[in-house]
């Protein structure tokens, strides 16, 4: 065997055993016995954005929100609006603690 031929035997057989410790590795059982999926996850779409709520929407939601009927939303009504409870203090223009179904408009104007 000439030096050249062992060179080329030898980086074949490295390749080879290189080759089969990773397909080895990417196709042993998980934890429960089941090979892992061999292709790569799909690609996470983008959450789709938000519409903002028609006035329709918005009075449907203020009414659903207003649990005592009194036509204002206090801190703890606020939380079962969306994204109001976050927004309750900027919201508040008046500063009285409640949010009314006026403030509420022309905040989201």
């Amino acid at each position: 065997m000439t030096f050249k031929t062992l060179i080329l035997t030898t980086g074949a057989a490295v390749g080879l055993l290189a080759a089969s410790t990773a397909w080895a590795q990417s196709t042993a059982p998980a934890a429960g016995g089941m090979p892992p999926t061999t292709t790569a996850p799909a690609a996470a779409s983008p959450a789709p954005a938000e519409k903002p709520m028609s006035a329709k929407e918005m009075s449907a939601a203020f009414t659903k929100a207003d649990a005592n009927k009194d036509g204002k939303l206090d801190r703890l009504e606020a939380e079962k609006f969306p994204g109001l409870s976050a927004r309750f203090d900027q919201v508040d223009a008046d500063g009285d603690k409640v949010v009314s179904k006026s403030e509420l408009e022309k905040a989201v104007k």
